[in-house]
């Protein structure tokens, strides 16, 4: 199982090795030699180390060929893990870092790094392999920072295992002459493994699945693991301490795959130590039919009334009143003669909808609820007008907003204007059908109108200026003695009175005067003060 190429001369004897390796196992039982990786106190350094269940001496301890493939946490920049320093334990045995594979798709979170022996030496590498004991094969060290616990790739059930995306040989394997084939096995490790599970392996859009991660029993009693979940690549937030979560697919028209994954991670562990666990999962992911009443109408119009479903190719139908299924009624549309709530299912390849429910408060004929409210006058702000619309077959009334009026309760309250507005009644049937109209009260201010002046040429108040007369279509002044005699008049109050009458100032005392404007009539007195 080597990974890379080698040139002519090394594959030549890389083929004579593997002859005398068959030629001399004859009787020689299958062996059973590991490998092992250990980390220095000093966390940067690395220790790959041989062990086997069996003694191996003379030409049977050579090793022939051997290919170590390392997991990593995957990192880029600063935290790629790089390998230097790299030295062999054994005198003549020389080790390689020929190659790597980083985040490949079985397992985006890792990198993978590749490490070959070819025993090219003449005399061949040769040392005892001895039962039990362990022994330094070669040592690195570490470029970057330690985003977590190096391993050793596990042969049969890392997720980059042959045959996997990239093609190419992955694994570790030995080659001893005596040996047939690899003579390389697993080292059983007291590390957990994960296993993802989902509630349905084939989700609908728009409905959560459930994800739930679960540790082997390696896992250590008592420890507390973190929990990150991805979908799609795509992290749904950070890691927590619960090994579940909900997940929803949004919408879609077209079926498609997703991958779902957790990256598991021991709490309290330093960085180099901390193991990294994945698991995964492919989730089919097929479109939920859209549910959905295209029903505009009145909820309160007259019975019976048309409902009509969203039409969905190859979908089935299933209307429900109150909740209650309606037997027999699997179209795509359905006549309602009685009031409730209706809503329809929609179900297409196991995927199921159900529509918001549409309330229908149906009426006989002539039991409709009418309402008919006629336009308001423009009023004087602080006068009183009574709203009266006409309606009928309607039990309760309620006016919005309250401002101003003398009942938001009544069919016809009183209304004091204080300011333009618009009033909506909804009145309401006894079976609870609801009718809304509304109305615009638009409100004119009242006359500022001063009971006196000072026509003396002072700049102040030296004419009887009636304020917010422009607010009226018209407004009519007038201003007589005490004789009746008329001293001003303006129909239209285009300029104020100065206090003039054929062009002579009038004496100091009190006149009376009448101003009439679109809305109302004004009467009083006023003195000049001279």
């Amino acid at each position: 199982m080597i990974h890379i190429q080698y040139n002519y001369v090394k594959f030549t004897i890389a083929l004579v090795l593997i002859w005398l390796s068959s030629v001399l196992a004859g009787s020689v039982a299958q062996a059973q030699v590991g490998m092992r990786i250990v980390l220095d106190p000093d966390e940067i350094t690395y220790r790959v180390y041989l062990t086997s269940l069996s003694n191996y001496t003379s030409t049977k301890s050579v090793i022939s060929t051997a290919q170590m493939t390392l997991s990593v946490p995957h990192g880029a920049g600063n935290n790629q893990f790089t390998v230097t320093n790299l030295t062999s334990g054994i005198a003549g045995m020389h080790w390689e870092q020929n190659d790597r594979a980083d985040a490949p798709a079985e397992n985006a979170d890792r990198d993978y790094l590749f490490f070959s022996f070819i025993n090219t030496a003449s005399p061949f590498v040769r040392f005892p392999i001895v039962a039990s004991q362990t022994i330094l094969l070669f040592t690195f060290q570490r470029k970057g920072n330690c985003l977590g616990r190096v391993e050793l790739m596990s042969n049969a059930t890392d997720p980059f295992k042959v045959p996997n995306s990239l093609g190419i040989n992955t694994g570790n394997s030995i080659s001893l002459l005596g040996t047939p084939g690899n003579a390389y096995v697993d080292t059983p490790d007291t590390v957990p493994t994960a296993q993802l599970n989902v509630s349905s392996q084939s989700a609908c859009t728009g409905i959560p699945v459930s994800f739930s991660a679960v540790l082997s029993p390696a896992a250590v009693s008592g420890s507390t693991y973190l929990y990150e979940w991805f979908v799609a690549d795509q992290s749904l937030g950070p890691a927590t301490t619960v090994p579940t979560t909900n997940y929803t697919f949004a919408d879609s028209f077209t079926p498609s795959e997703a991958v779902v994954r957790v990256r598991i991670t021991p709490a309290g562990t330093t960085p180099c130590q901390s193991q990294i666990l994945t698991a995964r999962q492919t989730i089919s992911i097929k479109p939920t039919p859209p549910a959905q009443i295209l029903y505009t109408g009145n909820p309160c119009a007259t019975l019976p009334i048309s409902l009509t479903s969203i039409s969905v190719l190859g979908a089935t139908y299933q209307w429900f009143r109150d909740t209650v299924a309606l037997l027999g009624h699997t179209d795509s549309f359905l006549s309602v003669d009685r009031n409730g709530s209706y809503a329809v299912r929609i179900s297409l390849n196991f995927c199921r909808a159900t529509s918001v429910p549409v309330s229908i408060m149906g009426v006989s004929q002539g039991g409709e609820i009418t309402i008919q409210l006629i336009p308001l006058p423009v009023i004087v702000q602080g006068t009183q007008i009574r709203l009266d619309p006409q309606v009928t077959n309607a039990q309760s009334f309620t006016w919005s907003p309250a401002d101003g009026l003398s009942s938001a309760f009544v069919r016809n309250p009183v209304v004091t204007a204080t300011a333009t507005m618009t009033y909506t009644l909804t009145a309401q049937s006894a079976e609870g059908c609801q009718v809304s109209d509304t109305v615009s009260l638009h409100v004119t201010p009242q006359l500022y109108i001063p009971n006196a002046f000072t026509p003396n040429g002072d700049g102040q108040n030296d004419t009887w200026e009636i304020r917010n007369a422009q607010q009226y279509t018209f407004c009519q002044v007038s201003v007589f003695d005490h004789w009746g005699s008329l001293l001003f008049y303006d129909a239209t109050y285009g300029s104020p009175w100065d206090g003039q009458a054929n062009g002579q100032r009038v004496q100091p005392g009190v006149y009376l005067y009448t101003i009439k404007t679109s809305l109302l009539s004004y009467q009083g007195s006023l003195t000049v003060l001279w």
